[in-house]
């Protein structure tokens, strides 16, 4: 059971490594900058799919990539995932991702989600839905094309 970070190495994502590290929780960390590199596509999509916990980090693609991939995703908070998952704010219950603000909570929301495979069983299961259901480039390229006032052959 472990923590992964991935993307670029920068101020923001070595003072979340820095403060997971300081706590004694498990952590990888990968991307540009970091010291095992960047991920092959394949590698990241397993990467996703084994980690307990995959931190995103000031990242507007990685909470839809490591849902797509399977992977449980812990986010610090961005506009653009306002309405595309139910986060563990907008309802426990039905929770597709986990929010984080600071590294306290980053540390305890961790904690909890480590020690409790059930729950975040529950919460992954439901992102990965979500992300399959509304999150594919296929969906995404409707939409655009559905927006320009343009259509598609029905196949």
């Amino acid at each position: 059971r472990r923590i992964s970070l991935g993307g670029e190495r920068n101020p923001p994502r070595e003072h979340v490594a820095e403060g997971i590290k300081a706590n004694a929780l498990p952590l990888t960390c990968y991307g540009l900058g970091w010291p095992d590199g960047p991920l092959s596509f394949e590698a990241m999509v397993r990467e996703h799919a084994g980690a307990a916990i995959n931190l995103s980090v000031m990242s507007r693609r990685r909470p839809f990539e490591v849902a797509g991939a399977g992977g449980f995703v812990m986010s610090t908070e961005l506009d653009e995932l306002e309405g595309a998952f139910v986060t563990d704010e907008n309802g426990a219950d039905d929770a597709e991702i986990v929010i984080v603000r600071d590294i306290a909570e980053i540390v305890a929301k961790a904690r909890f989600y480590l020690a409790n495979d059930r729950e975040r069983e529950r919460i992954r299961l439901r992102g990965h839905e979500r992300a399959r259901q509304d999150h594919t480039w296929e969906r995404r390229f409707r939409e655009v094309i559905r927006q320009a006032g343009w259509s598609l052959p029905v196949a």
